[in-house]
């Protein structure tokens, strides 16, 4: 039986990642089910905050990955956007391959846009440089030159610290719909963020990272295991 591990830095992501697992086997015609394995660990994304990704930090999130790769998962989904370009590179070639939330997310973007451009929307601060890292190496990777347009949300992250999801994502859908329509495709940089792009007004230019990060596990398996 297939198992996909996920390193989460909030509680809220477990719901959120079982039900992508339960639709897809809903449609599956494999005779095991995919199963889900979740360790939530909101310090990680609280100190790199506060502390910037230093070197203990990334000590205890390579424990952390590996705490996950010891529940027998077949391949582990970092769902924090701040922390998982380090979780990509820094858990050892012996465990589990890490996949980063957002890197398809981000391939696809670029795929979308070609030359034309990106908004980047982010919740947290933190979360702005490296996703817009990640898309110049995937614009990189494709041979194209979009532009990237930043779109800080700095209203919504207390609403969600607060418990608040549903004003959380309508500040979130409201910046998104202040978005000029000159703008081509529009990354919603959080996972959290994401039911935010059924509350707007264009739904076709968001994309999100969640049912995109899962696919990609699930195509990243051994077939003998799927």
């Amino acid at each position: 039986m297939p198992r996909i591990g996920f390193l989460h830095t909030a509680e809220v992501h477990v719901a959120t990642f079982d039900a992508l697992l339960a639709a897809l086997d809903a449609n599956s015609t494999a005779a095991s089910p995919v199963e889900g394995a979740h360790i939530v660990r909101p310090d990680l994304l609280a100190r790199a905050r506060t502390e910037g990704l230093t070197p203990q930090l990334l000590e205890e999130l390579r424990a952390a990955l590996l705490d996950v790769a010891a529940a027998d998962v077949d391949i582990i989904v970092c769902t924090c956007s701040t922390i998982s370009g380090p979780a990509e590179r820094t858990i050892s070639k012996s465990a589990p391959q890490v996949i980063r939330i957002d890197r398809p997310l981000a391939t696809e973007a670029v795929r979308r846009a070609g030359s034309g451009s990106i908004a980047v929307v982010t919740a947290v601060d933190s979360a702005s440089a490296p996703a817009l890292e990640l898309l110049g190496e995937e614009a990189a990777r494709a041979g194209t030159n979009p532009t990237f347009i930043e779109r800080f949300c700095p209203d919504a992250w207390p609403l969600f610290e607060s418990n608040d999801i549903d004003g959380y994502l309508d500040n979130i859908a409201l910046e998104i719909d202040a978005i000029g329509q000159d703008i081509d495709v529009i990354m919603i940089a959080q996972a959290s963020m994401a039911p935010a792009g059924e509350r707007v007004a264009q739904p076709d230019r968001v994309l999100s990272s969640p049912a995109m990060a899962v696919a990609a596990a699930m195509a990243s398996l051994d077939p003998a295991t799927s």
